[in-house]
């Protein structure tokens, strides 16, 4: 079945975001150190989608950067359990990056349920009216 264009800008999206990430990390971490860096991310991906494919992404840019003092490990497997379990291991500091659903994570920063109003409501009158 092929993919909406929502997925598809969603993909877009996601990609990119991965990708700035991985830039960012590699800016921030001191190139000569002799210290180096461990980095682990926690997600939950089905192989040959495109969720998978964002992740196949990051590896392929961290792999370009060459050595940047950074050891990173993908768990987008679901290894580190499900997204409840992932955001505990980010709290214990056992991963360092966790992609979970914004539902999920309100349950610890319930401020973040704010980013889902505008799917609660059908039309901006109902919106305006609340």
């Amino acid at each position: 079945m092929p993919l909406s264009r929502s997925h598809m800008f969603m993909g877009v999206c996601m990609r990119t975001l991965c990708l700035l990430l991985v830039i960012w990390l590699c800016a921030s971490v001191p190139v000569f150190s002799a210290d180096r860096t461990s980095m682990i991310i926690a997600a939950q991906s089905a192989p040959n989608t495109p969720w998978d494919l964002n992740w196949q992404d990051v590896q392929a840019a961290f792999d370009a950067a060459g050595d940047i003092g950074l050891d990173m490990q993908l768990l987008v497997r679901g290894e580190t359990g499900n997204s409840d379990e992932r955001l505990t291991a980010l709290r214990r500091n056992r991963v360092q990056y966790v992609s979970a659903p914004i539902g999920t994570a309100a349950a610890i920063l319930p401020e973040l349920s704010v980013l889902q109003l505008p799917y609660l409501f059908d039309a901006a009158e109902e919106f305006d009216f609340v």
